[in-house]
């Protein structure tokens, strides 16, 4: 594996929370319970219907989710929502094709001599194409790799540990890696308002 690989393996997760310096835009995964328990500890004691209007809509969650992960809100909150579960759902499915579109249209599209960035204001331009693209580049090839590896495995427990990497290396590329964030934002507000 690269050193980057190596570099993101080190990192946790949790601690990041409590950091300082390192502010999470997505969260660890939580559950109801988690989120019944934080709800009702923050809550003003002193007003018992306050608490009973928490559980009355956690109650009313539970029928519809059962894990909830929380996302920044930064005015990207929707579009990082969306990329997240995209990627999530590409990983989760095994979909190597997709991810690898979305890599070779990432290297096409962030580039100013793409020839639909013509038709996009100087300021929108520099806006999708100042990224460290290759950085992003290495993080999602590193991903489609072990993918590659899960599906190429005989063995149950490698293709697991393989893939369950895969999907680390995203969780942290977004907590760790702001450019990371800020490029999967850019891609889905490119593919959703810049090319109607």
């Amino acid at each position: 594996m690269t050193d980057l690989y190596l570099q993101i393996t080190k990192l946790n997760l949790y601690d990041a929370g409590n950091s300082s310096v390192i502010k999470p835009k997505i969260g660890p995964l939580s559950t109801l319970p988690y989120m019944v328990d934080c709800s009702i500890a923050k809550s003003d004691k002193k007003n018992i219907n306050n608490d009973k209007i928490i559980i009355d809509h956690l109650s009313q969650l539970d029928k519809s989710i059962f894990r909830w992960r929380t996302i920044a809100g930064d005015g990207n909150c929707f579009y990082r929502a969306v990329i997240f579960l995209y990627l999530e759902h590409i990983i989760l499915s095994k979909n190597t094709l997709l991810l690898k579109k979305i890599i070779s249209d990432i290297n096409e599209k962030f580039n100013y001599n793409y020839e639909k960035n013509k038709i996009l204001s100087e300021k929108t331009v520099d806006y999708i194409c100042n990224v460290n693209k290759s950085l992003i580049l290495n993080l999602l090839i590193i991903i489609y790799e072990l993918m590659i590896n899960s599906k190429n495995l005989i063995q149950t427990f490698s293709n697991e540990e393989s893939l369950s990497s895969a999907y680390m290396i995203l969780l942290y590329s977004f907590v760790f890696c702001r450019e990371f964030d800020l490029v999967t934002i850019k891609t889905i507000k490119f593919e959703i308002n810049y090319l109607k």
